[in-house]
């Protein structure tokens, strides 16, 4: 990756690893501490902004290339319990976290939730790995990196799919993946969207070379699809489909999932808590769930509670026409969702995930997929995982769709 003037962008394997850290690396990694974490703030400082569903943190629906230092509460007034997200309060994907604070959901477990933002999923995992924060949201790439890092983070819950792809206009004519030869395409030189993207193009036999790619700037990208200076660009697709719709024009969007199969945004903790405070990790597993319920069943007052947070301007007709995208992807696979419940992980599909951004080279390959998530907290609550799923079934009933029409 590159940064604006050209530099390269380290991945987070590229930051270097203290000698304590190295000589315990066949270690569990749970017993080993995040001993490279200040060498990874340094090297990876101005690579961060997007995540795996590129999702957004500009008013405009595109990621943020701000430093990448989340703002926390003093000592004095922290709340018991912080949970860092990925980025800013843009769009109605992250309602339904500060619906579970507003609404209470967390405070029925006995527990005070503050809901925090970062600029990028690197940022709000880093910031968990630090000891900052207790829980987290972050695309699968970004904590996975720091995991082979050593770092004591643990995945315990699957909270979307990832909603990243390539869109261009319909007159464009890219309806394939091998339409993309000859063509130029935008992409954001953050995070994982562009690498998983060339993978997917490689996976479907595109002559990579053939496409010409072009860094541009967050938030740029609808401009420039529009007045033709590009004809694709690599990014979180809802939003964006959803204000050009507006404007009429038709889309074509290529997921980036469909070919690779990977998992999208991950809801993790610190190991301190899972290993020695599961209680409270139980209860904020709990309070997460009844978050979603209340997303799921009642979001005209979900709206009401979050548009006030909202950073900017906050178009509630346009966010509506998001929600099913939303919803599908929140919403488990049915043989997942009926079975176990919203939030479950399958080995396999981590499995998949991690053996594609080995393929990005964002990562090396090397991590054992079991070492990287518990389910112990989601089958702990699994009655009140399933009936998560089905409020999630319920709410794509709405809207005439299945959890799997993305």
């Amino acid at each position: 990756m590159e940064r604006e003037d050209g530099s390269k962008c380290p991945s987070a394997r590229d930051a270097p690893i203290s000698e304590a850290s190295a000589s315990n690396h066949s270690r569990s990694r749970r017993a080993v501490l995040a001993a490279a974490g200040a060498g990874l703030t340094g090297a990876l400082a101005g690579c961060i902004g997007e995540s795996a569903s590129g999702d957004p943190t500009t008013t405009d629906g595109s990621t943020t290339t701000q430093d990448d230092e989340p703002t926390t509460t003093t000592e004095a007034d922290r709340p018991d319990i912080t949970y860092r997200g990925r980025f800013d309060r843009v769009g109605l994907a992250p309602a339904v976290n500060d619906a579970g604070v507003e609404t209470g959901t967390w405070r029925e477990e006995g527990l005070d939730v503050s809901y925090e933002t970062a600029s990028g999923g690197q940022a709000a995992a880093k910031s968990v790995a630090s000891g900052k924060d207790e829980f987290g949201n972050a695309d699968v790439a970004a904590v996975l990196q720091l995991m082979e890092q050593d770092a004591p983070l643990t995945i315990i819950g699957n909270i979307a799919g990832p909603m990243d792809g390539i869109v261009s206009l319909e007159e464009t004519e890219i309806t394939s993946w091998t339409d993309l030869e000859g063509a130029v395409v935008g992409m954001y030189p953050f995070g994982s969207t562009g690498p998983a993207a060339k993978a997917a193009m490689r996976e479907k036999d595109v002559d990579v070379d053939a496409v010409e790619f072009r860094n541009i700037q967050p938030g740029s990208g609808q401009k420039l699809l529009l007045d033709g200076s590009i004809d694709a660009v690599i990014r979180y697709f809802p939003q964006m489909v959803t204000r050009l719709d507006a404007q009429g024009e038709s889309t074509n969007v290529l997921r980036t999932q469909d070919v690779l199969g990977h998992l999208g945004i991950m809801l993790y903790a610190h190991d301190d808590l899972v290993e020695n405070h599961p209680d409270r990790v139980n209860g904020f597993v709990r309070g997460w769930l009844k978050a979603f319920q209340v997303w799921a069943t009642d979001v005209d007052r979900v709206i009401e509670l979050y548009e006030p947070l909202a950073v900017g301007e906050f178009d509630e007709e346009l966010e509506r026409q998001t929600l099913p995208a939303l919803y599908a992807s929140q919403a488990p696979s049915r043989d997942v969702g009926e079975e176990y419940g919203k939030g479950w992980i399958r080995t396999e599909d981590m499995t998949r995930t991690i053996d594609a951004f080995a393929k990005t080279e964002l990562l090396s390959g090397d991590l054992d997929a079991e070492s990287t998530y518990t389910m112990e907290f989601i089958e702990a609550n699994r009655d009140l995982a399933i009936e998560t799923a089905e409020a999630l079934y319920g709410a794509l009933e709405d809207y005439d769709v299945g959890p799997d029409y993305l």
